[in-house]
């Protein structure tokens, strides 16, 4: 009979503590249906969470998320407990499942962030390692207004970037003379975006009007160079990272607002070509021989 009343007891107390907890979760479901209430709206409407573009000045919108983030978990655990005693248990479960929660969801966000930017090291890693092979490089100089003068200029060009990581490129060209680049030389970039099972030669194509540097055509031939720089957008994958480390309780870089100054659009320069091909003109204005 002693044995029998003792797995009695402790069945009822089992289900006691189950009781709590179960209420203690229900809580915690609640908080958290509520938070993410208020996340979708903000989201979906774009609700601005500062005055400021400098993010200086909370709105009255984030500083209700931030309430609802660490502070509406104690009041939660603290209404919770003074009507479900005793009180310290049902306010210690309410508080403790809530920060374990939370705790976990912002390691997670952390673990995606750092596996995003490890992987987008590796990726620029590679195009830094990597070697573009320019096939043919050739000019064409014509006369466009046909009075007399070179007044257009092209460049045409095959590339071959095999070896780089998938990604969007660009090549720029400029003049320089005496291996120093020209003032205003830039003749423009051309873009490409590299990708598995797609060819990966390109051609580029520029103009531009030789008459614009004429003045220094007495010093000798003018040399045409290019350079290669990867283009690191913010794209989709990007964005579903920031969306997610935005609303982290805890090791948040990203701001409330979805900025993260890892995670930005830039540019990072990766071969430069000094010279590829050259062509010479007569400057104008010379003096006539006596």
């Amino acid at each position: 009979m002693a044995k029998r009343n003792r797995k009695y007891i402790q069945r009822e107390l089992a289900r006691q503590v189950w009781a709590r907890y179960r209420l203690a979760f229900q809580v915690v479901a609640v908080y958290y249906i509520m938070l993410t209430t208020l996340i979708i709206l903000t989201a979906h409407f774009k609700i601005p969470l500062h005055h400021d573009a400098m993010a200086t000045s909370a709105t009255f919108w984030l500083k209700l998320l931030i309430m609802f983030y660490y502070a509406m978990p104690v009041v939660l655990a603290m209404i919770f407990a003074f009507l479900f005693r005793p009180v310290w248990p049902h306010f210690r479960n309410i508080v403790l499942i809530i920060f374990i929660v939370h705790g976990a969801l912002s390691l997670g966000s952390y673990a995606v962030r750092q596996q995003y930017l490890a992987d987008l090291r590796d990726n620029l890693h590679q195009c830094q390692l990597a070697d573009l092979k320019i096939n043919v490089v050739r000019h064409r100089l014509g006369d466009r207004d046909r009075d007399g003068l070179i007044d257009k200029a092209e460049v045409f060009a095959e590339i071959d970037a095999g070896d780089f990581p998938d990604g969007n490129y660009g090549i720029s060209a400029w003049l320089t003379q005496h291996q120093k680049r020209l003032p205003e030389s830039f003749l423009g970039v051309v873009k490409f975006s590299v990708r598995d099972g797609k060819a990966k030669i390109f051609q580029l194509h520029y103009e531009f009007n030789p008459q614009r540097f004429n003045a220094y055509f007495a010093r000798g031939p003018l040399d045409i160079g290019l350079s290669m720089h990867r283009y690191v957008r913010v794209d989709r994958k990007a964005r579903k990272v920031l969306s997610l480390t935005r609303w982290s309780p805890f090791l948040r870089a990203t701001t409330w607002d979805g900025r993260d100054p890892q995670i930005i659009d830039h540019l990072i320069n990766l071969q430069e070509f000094p010279k590829v091909d050259s062509f010479e003109l007569l400057p104008l204005g010379l003096p006539a021989k006596r």
